[in-house]
């Protein structure tokens, strides 16, 4: 067994297979191995998921025109922003990082992603508020004094 399909292996141990067990849900694709995404990958290594077509098979050969085949049990869809640089190979520590944050996303709900994605923009507007209320200051006179930074004999330093 390869380096490749241990790991892929290891892949569908922790985080699930698919088609009755035959595939992992998750695994290590080489560019050139996948017809539809050989001319967008090129020759490098992605994390791919299973996934069925999107398109009803008319409508797949309408926007393909024979140019790929319909996969009717599903295909391996790439995640591009798991594209390993060219000439590198998945490795362990890589593929152990990746179960870890894909199984806990996975273990979390919608309502969970949606929480955090409104807090986090919260936070980021609060920062944003702030900086933009130490700026005004800063570059408006306080009591008449106009030295850049300072408001009243205190000095405002950016953090």
């Amino acid at each position: 067994m390869s380096h490749i399909e241990l790991l892929n292996r290891r892949l569908g141990e922790r985080l699930g297979r698919v088609c009755g067990g035959t595939r992992p849900r998750f695994q290590w694709c080489w560019g050139p191995d996948m017809p539809y995404w050989r001319n967008r990958l090129g020759n490098v290594w992605v994390l791919c998921g299973w996934q069925k077509p999107a398109l009803s098979e008319a409508e797949w050969a309408r926007e393909f025109e024979g140019r790929c085949p319909y996969p009717s049990g599903g295909m391996w869809h790439p995640y591009a922003e798991t594209q390993l640089p060219f000439g590198v190979e998945p490795s362990e520590s890589l593929t152990a990082w990746l179960m870890h944050v894909l199984d806990e996303q996975m273990s979390r709900t919608f309502a969970d992603h949606l929480s955090t994605v409104n807090e986090e923009m919260a936070a980021d507007k609060a920062a944003d508020d702030e900086r933009w209320v130490e700026q005004v200051q800063d570059s408006a006179p306080a009591f008449n004094n106009w030295e850049y930074g300072t408001r009243a004999g205190a000095v405002s330093l950016p953090s």
